[in-house]
């Protein structure tokens, strides 16, 4: 075995698109045998890089070669997670701020390629961004499992103990994400599963990645919740029909003062941007028309389709 204390360390991107990161303060403690190497360790990271990291490594094989697998631990205090992604084979769309993290990562290797990622994400105030989709976060506690298959497909699962948006808190909520590659090995189908999502957050979302033809309230402001929600996003689909959603609507508001006030809508929701059913099954909603109803109307109950 191999002990190393109290060392400095300077990393270097061998493909030369960084600056040199250099490491204090690292301990190192190395078991090897013909097919097994144990590898425990932590050190102090730069500023910008987070405060301290530990990790383990469990590997089996030849690890000069692709012929290894095993397990690496990776637990990261305080950590910048913008700048640990950006040393990943990324396109670069992916952001995630300059806010500190506590990142905990269980990853499974096998012939030398990641087969699945178990972890822990606690963060405050976090501003993300994909592309042109943008979201504020303010608080958020989540445990997520990410597995890859050899197709460059993905299914990620989350659960969100705490989360906490701009437009208010979230109930502990588990979420599924599959991303399916199309025929032209380019483009890929996304499907998510939730049991919760906030009806504003998703507005938001889904206007800034264009797609604003799908949820279009105009100039009312809409509030409230989707549960047991299934969205799917096929860029094979013809536009009108690539974004499809089938969800219960729960305390659904739409107002604006020069419009109509819909209040406490209950039912259910299935279709594309084109084409669709509302189901509504409403147990107390509350109507207003500013200029003819003085008061506000109320419905002890509302039940039916629309097409």
């Amino acid at each position: 075995s191999i002990a190393i204390r109290d060392a400095r360390i300077k990393f270097l991107d061998a493909r030369k698109k960084f600056e040199p990161v250099f490491l204090s303060n690292v301990d190192l403690t190395l078991k090897n045998s013909a097919a097994h190497m144990q590898i425990n360790g932590s050190m102090v990271l730069p500023a910008a890089y987070g405060e301290k990291c530990t990790f383990a490594l469990d590997l089996y094989g030849d690890i000069s070669t692709p012929d290894w697998s095993g397990q690496v631990y990776i637990e990261a205090l305080r950590a910048r997670p913008d700048a640990w992604l950006s040393h990943a084979d990324t396109d670069g769309s992916l952001k995630l701020g300059d806010k500190p993290a506590d990142v905990r990562l269980w990853t499974s290797w096998q012939g030398a390629h990641l087969t699945r990622v178990n972890g822990t994400f606690a963060a405050s105030d976090l501003h993300l961004a994909a592309g042109s989709v943008k979201l504020d976060i303010q608080i958020i506690d989540a445990l997520f499992t990410l597995v890859p298959d050899q197709n460059n497909g993905l299914r990620v699962k989350v659960r969100l103990n705490e989360l906490q948006a701009g437009n208010g808190p979230w109930p502990v909520t588990e979420t599924t994400v599959i991303r399916q590659p199309l025929a032209d090995g380019e483009s890929f189908r996304y499907i998510v599963h939730s049991d919760y999502l906030n009806l504003r957050d998703v507005i938001n979302i889904t206007g800034h990645a264009g797609e604003k033809n799908f949820i279009d309230t105009g100039n009312l402001d809409a509030s409230g919740e989707l549960q047991d929600c299934l969205i799917v996003y096929d860029p094979g689909r013809p536009p009108a029909q690539r974004l499809a959603v089938d969800t219960r609507v729960h305390g659904v508001n739409l107002g604006n003062p020069q419009k109509l006030h819909i209040r406490n809508l209950d039912g259910h929701v299935s279709g594309t941007s084109d084409r669709g059913v509302i189901s509504l099954d409403t147990a107390s909603a509350e109507i207003t028309v500013p200029g003819i109803v003085i008061r506000q109307f109320p419905l002890n109950e509302l039940q039916g389709d629309l097409l």
